[in-house]
């Protein structure tokens, strides 16, 4: 650039100035020169703008690298005269003139860069493991804590895991569980209120009917009095399932002997009347049920709940009550379910019987299919 402008002032001043020259260096008007490399022009069809500069390195050029050429670089640049007259700037710069510290010299800077520039990954590389390792270890301490949380430790304070997004969702969590509690009291207060509630107008309608069953009435009427008699013992036992689950307690039940083939052959009479008029068959086989000590009245709860529900949505099919190897199975299949796709529930009592099972830890499977449920009680036998 230096040698290009000292021309271009002196070519202004005096146009016949004479082109400088150099063992390096050489000036060219108008147009490239031919430069030849082994019977080749290299500059053959080369064209550069004009301010831009060209680099043609030896190998790129040289076709047969076996035949002598020395290793060198071409350096041209292009720049207007002030009369619009085009100036090429051509320098060859030729390897083998270099002496051998000079080339030591340009490998070790070679050298130091490429330390620098590993000494760079090392660093990123250590940083990404750093980050990673906070990262993994924070989101370990989450988990661990979202484990651990419950309603019962809501008051407990929450840890600070050093990052805004984990310390969001911590948060969200624990809002989410302070709802849900909040959610369950209510719901245990609705139901220990709705439970005494009830109990009064039982009471008195049972009390009635007693008095009714004592006096002479006709039997027109005995149908109506044995319906009313029936939906007050079922609301009766609804309500104690209700006040149970209402309760604080957490002492276990009693337990007494109790004989499975006899409460089931109650329960089922019992409920004979859903199916009346019904073309419904009921099948039974638990005559090898053995007696057991067992929670006797959480146990009739569950098993009221179960068969009432079979003998409730049934209307045209069977219902069947078995025991194996320690299960009690109550399965229903209704023709009439299979052909109403408008059917997305099958009462209170199996939601009422899941509840109690989930308080006192008893495994009940129950599968809904389009024609009925089959649930299956292990019992608790201890």
């Amino acid at each position: 650039m230096t040698e290009t402008r000292s021309f271009a002032n002196a070519y202004e001043r005096d146009q016949t100035a004479p082109l400088p020259s150099s063992y390096m260096m050489k000036f060219y008007f108008d147009e490239l020169p031919e430069v030849i490399i082994q019977q080749s022009d290299i500059l053959k069809g080369v064209s550069i703008n004009v301010g831009d500069f060209l680099f043609i390195m030896s190998e790129d050029v040289v076709a047969d690298p076996e035949l002598p050429s020395g290793d060198f670089v071409l350096a041209l640049h292009h720049t207007k005269l002030y009369d619009g007259r085009s100036l090429y700037a051509i320098a060859k710069y030729d390897f083998n003139l270099l002496a051998e510290h000079e080339t030591e010299r340009w490998d070790e800077d070679f050298l130091f860069i490429l330390y620098i520039g590993v000494g760079y990954l090392v660093l990123i590389l250590m940083a990404l493991w750093f980050y990673s390792y906070r990262v993994g270890k924070k989101s370990a301490a989450l988990v661990d804590w979202a484990e651990q949380i419950s309603t019962d430790n809501l008051s407990s304070e929450r840890p600070d895991f050093h990052f805004n997004e984990y310390n969001r969702v911590a948060t969200c969590l624990e809002q989410s569980l302070k709802r849900n509690a909040a959610l369950m009291e209510r719901e245990k207060k609705f139901l220990s209120h709705a439970s005494h509630e009830l109990r009064t107008p039982i009471a008195i309608i049972r009390a009635n009917m007693e008095i009714l069953e004592r006096m002479d009435i006709p039997e027109s009427a005995l149908g109506s009095l044995s319906r009313v008699e029936r939906a007050s013992t079922n609301m009766q036992l609804i309500t104690e399932t209700l006040l149970w689950l209402g309760r604080k307690n957490e002492t276990a039940p009693a337990e007494y002997q109790v004989n499975l083939p006899q409460l089931l052959q109650q329960l089922i009479d019992d409920h004979t009347y859903l199916i009346q008029g019904e073309c419904v068959e009921v099948i039974h086989d638990y005559e090898t049920a053995p007696d057991e000590m067992l929670p006797a009245t959480p146990l009739m709860i569950v098993l009221n709940n179960l068969i009432r529900n079979a003998f409730q949505y049934t209307h045209k099919g069977w219902i069947k009550v078995t025991y194996q190897s320690g299960t009690i199975i109550v399965e229903n299949y209704d023709m009439d379910l299979v052909n109403d796709r408008e059917v997305v529930s099958f009462g209170l009592g199996l939601e009422l019987t899941q509840k109690v099972c989930s308080r006192l830890h008893w495994n009940l499977d129950i599968n809904y299919s389009d024609g009925g449920v089959k649930a299956a009680l292990q019992l608790p036998v201890s």
